[in-house]
C-alpha cells in the first residue's frame, strides 16, 4: 500500500507539472496521464497519452496513442511489444460554440484503419 501511496503520488506531481509545449509553426507537443485504481480488483495502471497537435486558425488536428506505463508492476518494458493504435482526429470551430469534429483510428499491428466517426457539438 505504501509503494501505491508513493507512486500515485508521484504520478499526479508529474501530471500537474505536465503542459503542451509549443514547438511553433502551429505545432504543439503534449501528454496526459491517466491513472487509475480498481478497489475490488485491486487493479492499478498508469497510462500516459503523448498528442501531437496542429492548428491553423479554426482548425485543430490531432495525432495520439495510449502508451501503458504501469500495470500492477512497472509495465514500460512491454510497451511496445505490440505495435500501437493511433488516434486521429480534426475538429473545426464554426462559431464559438459549434464544433465539427472526425476522427478515426489506425492500428499499426493490423495495418488498418478504424471506423470513420463526425460528430458535431454544440454548446449552450
Amino acid at each position: 500500500m505504501r509503494n501505491l501511496l508513493l507512486t500515485s503520488a508521484a504520478i499526479v506531481a508529474f501530471a500537474t507539472a505536465a503542459s503542451a509545449t509549443e514547438l511553433g509553426y502551429g505545432f504543439s507537443l503534449g501528454a496526459d496521464v491517466a491513472t487509475s485504481y480498481t478497489v475490488d480488483a485491486e487493479d492499478f495502471t498508469s497510462v500516459v497519452t503523448p498528442t501531437l497537435s496542429y492548428g491553423w486558425n479554426d482548425l485543430t488536428l490531432n495525432a495520439s496513442t495510449d502508451l501503458s506505463v504501469w500495470n500492477n508492476g512497472w509495465a514500460g518494458h512491454q510497451m511496445f511489444d505490440v505495435k500501437p493504435t493511433i488516434d486521429l482526429e480534426a475538429v473545426y470551430a464554426v462559431q464559438d460554440d459549434l464544433k465539427l469534429k472526425a476522427a478515426t483510428t489506425y492500428d499499426l499491428e493490423a495495418d488498418g484503419r478504424g471506423e470513420i466517426t463526425l460528430t458535431a457539438t454544440l454548446s449552450f
